[in-house]
């Protein structure tokens, strides 16, 4: 999981004065596995919080990779039918194949 300052030139007073955004983001990953894989996960998971912007720190964690899978946010309709940018950078510069995984089809 990354996170970044979309404004790096520009104070943002976003967070509460003190608040560590990698503890937070290693907080937040650490739910998202314990809420998909379970408690004790029958298969292994390296679970990483990084500071960058998304597509580039996920194309430099694929080097030496057998396969990068990366989620495809879409937004329905016309636009959900297209890939989200850091999917598109991922399919465009990987090191290794790609698979975009898309969330459940949705009954309109």
């Amino acid at each position: 999981m990354t996170w970044q300052n979309p404004f790096p030139d520009m104070w943002i007073p976003s967070d509460p004065p003190g608040s560590d955004p990698l503890a937070l983001t290693r907080s937040a990953l650490a739910r998202v596995v314990e809420e998909v894989l379970g408690e004790h996960p029958a298969v292994a998971v390296q679970a990483t919080a990084v500071s960058g912007p998304p597509a580039r720190v996920l194309v430099e964690a694929a080097e030496g990779a057998d396969l990068l899978v990366v989620g495809s946010r879409g937004r329905g309709g016309f636009a959900g039918v297209m890939l989200g940018s850091v999917s598109l950078h991922c399919v465009s510069h990987s090191p290794c194949p790609v698979v975009v995984v898309r969330g459940a089809a949705k009954s309109v």
